[in-house]
């Protein structure tokens, strides 16, 4: 017999001997689940397969990342194509950075931040990312919450409510604190105003209370000029009054006519002194304000119901002055608590929790931005 053949028979018959050797052990082993560690032993050494990448843009350059490293071992092989953090892995990334921002049409602004990006750990490029993100939705609630504020909406719900507040008879004061007072109200019951959810964070912002303070400076020079015009033209002043609401439903009380007509006589000796060069138009309100405060610390001493009774008396001797000048065309009766509407409730209401607000609770709320600009 040759000497190969005689070394191939050999060889198989060892072969076959190993082989049945291993049956033998692994029928005499106890069985046991697999696990995936099994699987992984078995593969070990062999090639990891490779995933077709998806037909699409980028194609060329997104091969080279598009596989996923293999765990073997618990060890990540990593791709050949991504190799380790070198220069020229860095410059792969660069240039396909740079044909995205091709492809997309950036601007080089923006191009030079998604080649910048294409360098950066992956920690780094998501907090990047996030931030950009966060940015983007902040302009976007900005620029939302500046049209709100110019709303229709907004209008009827909050800024006519503030300005309906300036018509009720037991306000203590029409510009200094005022602001504060109305602020704090709105802070703490956004809801009464409708207030939109998205937007309520913004209720403390310097855009908001710039904006109250606006509208309400522009609503006490309106009041003003119609005082002055009513007066003129010898207005009643239940036509006055209802000239002066700012919602169509709003119904007049007694005692609203009576404080319009105290502030309209002061109106009329303040005047009197603008001209003579002893006050300043622009501090009407200021002027209003302070003999509001006059007539409290007059009777400051009074209980309080006795104290109330007393001031309205003033108001009430104002309202009888003012229609002896001039006289209405026909007898007005103040609104009943029956006709007056949910909404002007919920403002009396409003009113009464404003003027229940210590100096301390205001203190944190801004008037920086309540300044009288107008000199009607």
């Amino acid at each position: 017999m040759p000497l190969t053949s005689s070394l191939r028979t050999t060889t198989q018959e060892l072969g076959q001997r190993l082989a049945e050797q291993r049956a033998r052990s692994q029928l005499a082993a106890p069985r046991s689940p697999a696990s995936p560690s099994s699987n992984v032993n078995q593969n070990y050494g062999s090639a990891p397969p490779l995933t077709p990448a998806t037909p699409g843009r980028h194609q060329n350059n997104e091969d080279a990342f598009s596989n996923s490293p293999t765990t073997t071992l618990g060890r990540r092989r990593r791709s050949n194509a991504i190799g380790k953090w070198t220069p020229s892995t860095k410059m792969k990334l660069r240039e396909y950075g740079d044909e995205l921002a091709n492809e997309e049409g950036l601007n080089d602004e923006h191009r030079e931040l998604v080649i910048t990006s294409s360098g950066l750990p992956t920690h780094k490029l998501l907090i990047q990312f996030m931030a950009f993100q966060l940015g983007q939705y902040q302009v976007q609630t900005d620029d939302g919450f500046a049209q709100y504020l110019k709303s229709p909406t907004f209008r009827e719900n909050v800024t006519d409510s503030l300005r309906s507040m300036l018509l009720s008879p037991n306000l203590s004061s029409y510009k200094n604190g005022f602001l504060e007072r109305a602020l704090r109200h709105i802070h703490l019951n956004p809801r009464q105003y409708k207030f939109n959810v998205r937007y309520e964070p913004q209720i403390t912002s310097q855009a908001f209370a710039s904006t109250i303070s606006t509208n309400l400076t522009h609503a006490r020079a309106q009041i003003k000029k119609k005082l002055a015009d009513g007066w003129e033209k010898k207005t009643d002043i239940h036509v006055l009054t209802k000239s002066l609401t700012f919602k169509g439903t709003h119904e007049i009380e007694e005692g609203a006519l009576a404080r319009i007509a105290w502030i309209q006589l002061h109106s009329i000796d303040f005047n009197e002194e603008v001209l003579e060069g002893k006050k300043k138009a622009v501090d009407f309100w200021d002027h209003i304000d302070q003999k509001l405060a006059d007539l409290r610390e007059e009777y400051k001493n009074e209980p309080e119901a006795d104290r109330r009774a007393i001031i309205s008396v003033h108001f009430t001797e104002c309202l009888n002055i003012h229609q002896t000048n001039c006289r209405p065309l026909k007898k007005f009766k103040g609104a009943s608590q029956s006709n007056i509407p949910a909404w002007q409730k919920a403002l009396s209401r409003a009113i009464d929790a404003m003027e229940s607000y210590t100096q301390e609770e205001l203190a944190g709320e801004d008037d920086d931005f309540d300044e009288e600009t107008s000199t009607l």
